[in-house]
């Protein structure tokens, strides 16, 4: 059911008890936004890896490119999506530079 939080707005909670791995929904595919499909088929994700972009980056960018065509049915959710990149694939090269010599520094 969905009620108030006790930390604060809405929560969904369940009304009786569920084994463990018993699936307590469904969501169709089409609300996915599975990353291996869109570095797969999306035309910016491929251009990207095409110029040595890692999957990350080519992932991120495809995001970006998705949330300004007013065809695709995930517009809504990646525009209230941050406007500054939380992961380092967005930041400007001064701040990957930090990342040097760390296992995350080789994907970005």
């Amino acid at each position: 059911e969905i009620r108030e939080s006790p930390g604060g707005g809405l929560g969904v909670f369940a009304t009786r008890p569920f084994e463990p791995g018993a699936a307590i929904g469904l969501l169709p595919s089409a609300a996915i936004i599975d990353p291996v499909a869109v570095l797969h088929s999306d035309d910016v994700a491929r251009a990207a890896l095409a110029q040595g972009g890692s999957e990350p980056f080519a992932f991120w960018l495809a995001l970006a490119s998705m949330a300004q065509q007013e065809s695709c049915g995930h517009r809504e959710y990646l525009a209230a999506l941050p406007r500054e990149a939380p992961d380092p694939t967005g930041w400007p090269a001064a701040q990957r530079q930090l990342l040097a010599g760390t296992p995350l520094a080789a994907q970005v």
